[in-house]
């Protein structure tokens, strides 16, 4: 007796479904090698360098405040204890409790001699040359500023002894620093500064510490420009002795 095998059709359906599913999903794979999405660039930041560093100055002189244009007054003599009538010129930064500036002392020539205490106007002739005459122009323009005394001669020459007492007035008088004092001079006043480096029994060695000859005119030869930033005969420094000497 034969057994007749019955086929359940929703099984064929089932089987059939399951094999065309598992086929489209084999056909939608896709075997490629996967695209990464590449990194994004990034730019480095720029390089800032710093700006040099300046080294704090040693020179003592680069903390003066700039002289924007001082005052220049005359001083006849008489007037006070000075030996000599002058014109004092101050830079802009100073005053009487503020910080000491360099002195030049600027001695004329023969041409400049008067007595501004018979006449007032004879001072004048002092701002004819030198300094001060730079300074009545508005073309004094030192590297550092500085106090500038031009004394008047109201005799034949210069005294090396009043032009001691001259300066030490001037020093006592002036915020002046007293290891930058200068002296200058013109024609006359340039003999009669070489006469305050040479030591006699009145003028002690002590007093005069030529430390450095600047400019020395010779004969029929112009004079050469000294730093002060016009022709001078001569021009040294010079130090007092009961302050200590710059190194």
């Amino acid at each position: 007796m034969e057994t007749s095998t019955s086929v359940n059709p929703f099984s064929v359906k089932l089987i059939v479904l399951s094999f065309a599913f598992i086929a489209l999903l084999i056909s939608c794979h896709d075997d490629s090698p996967s695209k990464s999405t590449p990194p994004p660039v990034t730019t480095p930041p720029p390089v800032v360098t710093p700006p040099p560093v300046t080294p704090p100055s040693t020179n003592p002189l680069d903390d003066l405040p700039k002289d924007m244009g001082g005052v220049h007054k005359p001083v006849v003599l008489g007037a006070d204890n000075s030996p000599y009538g002058y014109y004092l010129y101050t830079p802009s930064g100073y005053s009487p409790n503020g910080p000491r500036f360099p002195l030049l002392v600027f001695l004329h020539g023969s041409g400049q001699i008067g007595n501004s205490q018979n006449d007032p106007t004879d001072l004048d002739s002092v701002l004819r040359e030198g300094p001060p005459h730079l300074i009545l122009q508005g073309d004094w323009k030192p590297k550092y500023p500085m106090i500038v005394a031009s004394a008047q001669c109201h005799e034949g020459s210069w005294d090396p002894i009043k032009v001691k007492e001259f300066v030490e007035f001037i020093r006592a008088s002036y915020q002046v620093d007293t290891l930058r004092i200068y002296l200058t001079g013109l024609s006359m006043g340039g003999s009669g500064t070489s006469r305050c480096m040479v030591p006699t029994h009145t003028l002690p060695q002590q007093f005069l510490f030529p430390a450095e000859v600047i400019s020395q005119k010779k004969k029929r030869e112009k004079p050469p420009r000294s730093p002060f930033g016009h022709s001078m005969a001569k021009t040294i420094k010079m130090f007092f002795p009961t302050f200590p000497k710059p190194l």
